[in-house]
């Protein structure tokens, strides 16, 4: 995010862009879903990211963790926001990417949304 001189960031803006700096890095990644019980319909269902973790404050490098939900992912800088931390994406797992060919270019594709034209 470029600024002119004298311009002043917002503090959240401020925020975010200190959280995407210090983004962790998730290696051997996949993405699963959850439902918060059984009997869920499928759009109560979230995403979350599972791999090995560097860089995360709360755990060695390495550890496999599960993360918190995924609420946005950030194209333009190839980061995934979850409830409380940034990731960047390494390389996926390797039987996630033989079942998803080219996991981390589509992840981080946006998808567009055809014209409604009649």
């Amino acid at each position: 995010m470029a600024t002119q001189p004298n311009e002043c960031l917002d503090y959240a803006d401020m925020e975010e862009v200190q959280l995407a700096h210090d983004a962790v890095r998730l290696e051997n990644w996949s993405i699963i879903i959850d439902y918060p019980t059984p009997y869920a319909a499928p759009e109560q269902a979230h995403e979350h990211l599972q791999g090995n973790v560097y860089g995360h404050p709360k755990f060695t490098d390495g550890t496999y963790i599960t993360t918190t939900r995924i609420e946005h992912v950030d194209y333009d800088r190839q980061l995934v926001h979850t409830h409380s931390r940034y990731y960047r994406l390494g390389k996926p797992d390797a039987e996630y990417e033989a079942a998803y060919p080219h996991a981390h270019a589509r992840f981080f594709t946006r998808m567009e949304t055809p014209d409604a034209t009649v």
